[in-house]
């Protein structure tokens, strides 16, 4: 460990005396803590109040909860450990001092160290600093034998009507137990939903801090990579991911409060957990600002945060905001992939475009960073029709929906520019206009104020007034922009570039395993091959799907026709046992043999004959009659054009019906700018020609005059 990274000590007193400690509330503090026999005494960490959990504890342990997540202290500065107060507390509860290797515990005030969490992963996380604090300053103290364990405690506890008790550690394994258990896991009862250390069991696990390591700090891990890091194929986080299976499965068409939705979220939930988080994650989802999602899948109805200050300026609790599922979601999820109507949460989804390409991620696990840009959905629709039909699939750059500025590449980097239009000049300085910035470049008009006040320009105004627009004035002196020019240009002095990177496009592939892509290609080819293995399952599953409907409906015009014909006499009536019969002696099929017969599978669901017997009295006429005969006929079309429509045909067909809900003017596929407006000529002020050292940067001298390397939207406009 490098010296510079040793912060000092807390206050140099004993850290045996009990009196020390009284500046930290939270510590219900040992009789023998500092004082022999002080080595039988453990200190107990937790994330949760030491009240209850002291409830089933001796008095050799004491309990010390910890506030908040304690941070990685290997990339942290000493200034940051001495402004944690939650590490000086446990420091001082300890008696541990900085730079010192300890041989034994003599010079500690507890004589064992103990850190209580369950398997979730917020535990799992605290466990994991916690052990990487003390092996970073102190590694002599994990080689004491017996003086750190790790205690976990169980999150689901559930017995039956004998008391024998079930003890599950993991989600996982809890839920593992109940899908096999089937319908005798609900003759247990489960008591509680554990989280933290806030409670304590005979059979609670006890090990090794090296045994946590190497088996259940891996199993976090893979959770934290599969919490922070989207999948390829829906470009969702869970949470995310959990938010619109529920908009979907209820569904979400008619507005909802943000806060009722979430609350919906909750109690529908296998697993009631970071409730609140819920709240944010739907904000995002619905904003559409410059700079956020490029198709929102939630409507924004209310005040969502703007681009003025990065969306950050929602209300954060939800309340006033209502959202609903945005029309466009249901032309790119299509409900067909769940042939089980979305009973239990998938995986991932599987939508018609790589969702992940159009709104972009960023995300960060544990050792591992994400960063994914956003690309237009009309070129991404259209290198995906390339890769339908055998085509090469265009380079692509990243997009984004609103904004007015410039995406180049030069050489193998990206960058975003706003706009600097003409400016005019007027005794010693130049005046002119900023129409774009960044996305990303919150509050530019507090940019302006700092660089007025640091004299980096002369004076500055806005032009209008509002959240969505870019729109100032700017004067600037001919010393601040030859400073400007000498610095990097004027567009990266005054914050209208930026530099976008690919190298971290990690995503988790169809397996949940991590992946890296060299570009968003590469992503688009993956997400291609994977899609089109499921398209040839949902032709199988619409002729499935179209058979059943067909039965159904031949099934009913049936039953029609016989009680016209006086076959079957619906009054006097019939006890419900005594119709089915009735039914089933006429060749009449059950629902439930309609679906084995169309699906091949034994299905173990109750289906009757509700669906005849459900018939509105109105419906047995000629008429009704005549009109399913039709609707079988048209049924029987469609099933044949199934058969003979090539797979990949149902897939352009979805992309066709995407792109004709996408705005030409919000989504165009090949960008059309209106030209920069120009100062006055001889009649008025001199013009500065565009030409001029005023708008060179660096980056703008390597640029080719000739555009020979075409983007994506010209090269896609070509083809047409």
């Amino acid at each position: 460990m490098a010296e510079d990274k040793v912060p000092p000590n807390p206050s140099p007193t004993s850290y045996h005396k009990v009196a020390d400690l009284l500046n930290i509330p939270k510590l219900k503090d040992a009789e023998s803590a500092g004082k022999s026999p002080f080595e039988s005494c453990t200190l107990v960490l937790t994330e949760y109040s030491a009240k209850e959990l002291a409830r089933g504890l001796g008095p050799e342990y004491h309990v010390f909860p910890l506030k908040g997540k304690l941070p990685n202290v290997r990339g942290a500065t000493p200034q940051q450990l001495l402004e944690n107060t939650e590490i000086q507390k446990f420091m001082n509860s300890l008696g541990l001092q900085f730079g010192k290797i300890y041989e034994n515990v003599k010079e500690l005030r507890y004589g064992h160290l103990m850190i209580m969490a369950n398997k979730a992963d917020d535990g799992l996380r605290m466990i994991g600093l916690l052990i990487n604090f003390l092996h970073y300053f102190w590694p002599s103290l994990l080689k004491l034998n017996g003086f750190m364990r790790v205690f976990l405690t169980p999150m689901v506890i559930a017995s039956d009507k004998n008391d024998a008790v079930l003890l599950f550690y993991t989600m996982p394994d809890y839920i593992a137990w109940k899908e096999k258990s089937g319908d005798k896991a609900r003759e247990y009862k489960i008591k509680k939903y554990y989280q933290g250390g806030a409670s304590l069991h005979s059979n609670d696990e006890r090990i090794q801090y090296i045994d946590f390591i190497n088996k259940d700090f891996k199993q976090y891990v893979v959770a934290d990579l599969q919490r922070s890091i989207p999948s390829v194929m829906d470009g969702l986080k869970p949470d995310q991911r959990k938010i619109l299976f529920y908009a979907l499965k209820k569904p979400i068409v008619e507005e909802i409060e943000v806060i009722r939705f979430n609350a919906y979220v909750f109690e529908h939930s296998p697993y009631h957990y970071r409730e609140a988080s819920l709240v944010g994650t739907i904000i995002g989802m619905a904003q559409k600002y410059v700079g956020s999602n490029n198709i929102n899948l939630l409507q924004p109805n209310g005040l969502f945060g703007t681009r003025l200050k990065g969306g950050k300026d929602h209300v954060e609790s939800g309340r006033c905001l209502f959202t609903q599922l945005s029309p466009i979601t249901r032309y790119i999820f299509k409900d067909i992939f769940q042939e089980d109507d979305h009973k239990d949460m998938p995986a991932w989804f599987i939508p018609i475009i790589p969702m992940v390409l159009v709104n972009g991620s960023e995300g960060r696990g544990t050792e591992c960073s994400s960063f994914v840009p956003k690309y237009n959905p009309r070129v991404i629709i259209a290198n995906l029709k390339c890769l339908i039909e055998g085509k090469k699939v265009v380079p692509m750059l990243p997009w984004y929906k609103g904004f007015k500025g410039d995406v180049v590449k030069l050489k193998d980097t990206l960058y975003i520019k706003g706009i600097i239009e003409e400016g005019i000049i007027k005794e010693d300085t130049r005046t002119f206009t900023i129409t774009e910035a960044p996305p990303g470049t919150c509050d530019y008009m507090e940019f302006l104020e700092a660089a007025s006040e640091d004299g980096v320009i002369k004076a500055y105004k806005p032009r209008s007034y509002n959240t969505i627009d870019v729109d100032f004035e700017v004067t600037m002196t001919e010393d601040q922009i030859k400073s400007a020019e000498q610095e990097g240009g004027l567009l990266k002095k005054l914050n209208l570039t930026t530099e976008l990177s690919i190298a971290n496009l990690y995503l988790l592939d169809t397996k949940g395993i991590l992946k890296k892509y060299d570009s968003p290609e590469h992503i688009l080819e993956d997400f291609y091959y994977s899609c089109l293995e499921f398209y040839e399952e949902r032709k199988q599953a619409l002729i499935r799907k179209h058979k059943i409907a067909l039965l159904l409906l031949e099934n009913k015009e049936k039953f029609i026709g016989k009680v016209l014909d006086q076959e079957i006499i619906l009054f006097p009536l019939k006890k419900k046992e005594q119709r089915c019969v009735e039914l089933k002696d006429k060749k009449f099929q059950s629902l439930l043999s309609i679906e084995r017969e169309v699906n091949e599978e034994e299905k173990q669901e109750p289906g009757g004959y509700d669906y005849l017997l459900s018939t509105p009295i109105d419906s047995f006429t000629y008429e009704k009659k005549k009109e399913l005969n039709k609707e079988i006929e048209e049924k029987k079309k469609k099933i044949c054009e199934l058969y003979l429509i090539e797979f990949k045909s149902l897939w352009l067909k979805d992309l066709d019906a995407l792109d004709s809900q996408l705005d030409d003017e919000k989504y165009p596929l090949a960008e059309k700018r209106a030209p920069a407006k120009r100062a006055p000529d001889a009649a008025g002020p001199q013009r500065v020609n565009k030409k001029s050292r005023m708008w060179v940067s660096d980056s703008d001298e390597e640029e080719p005059e000739d555009d020979n390397d075409a983007t994506e939207d010209s090269d896609f406009e070509d083809e047409e």
